[in-house]
């Protein structure tokens, strides 16, 4: 007989039912971890997206600049 089996005086009955749990948080981290998990994949969209978002608002931010560049310039002049 194998000494992880259910009738085996080695492990306690109250020993197996505090395993359970503690297997299936090691499972779902297990598959939590995995390269293909949807989680991971949405992670992974969200960081791109920051990037991006990021990269649009510093270009953004630079044609605001010029534009109130011009727009104070303008203003400069007609105001003399």
């Amino acid at each position: 007989q194998a000494p992880w089996s259910l009738s085996s005086p080695a492990i306690p009955p109250h020993a197996m039912c505090s395993m359970k749990p503690t297997s299936v948080i090691l499972l779902s981290l297990l598959a939590w971890s995995c390269e293909a998990s949807p989680v991971n994949s949405v992670v992974k969209l969200l960081a791109e997206l920051k990037g991006r978002i990021e990269a649009d608002g510093q270009k953004e931010q630079a044609s605001y600049d010029k534009y109130s560049c011009w727009c104070e310039a303008t203003l400069g002049r007609k105001a003399n």
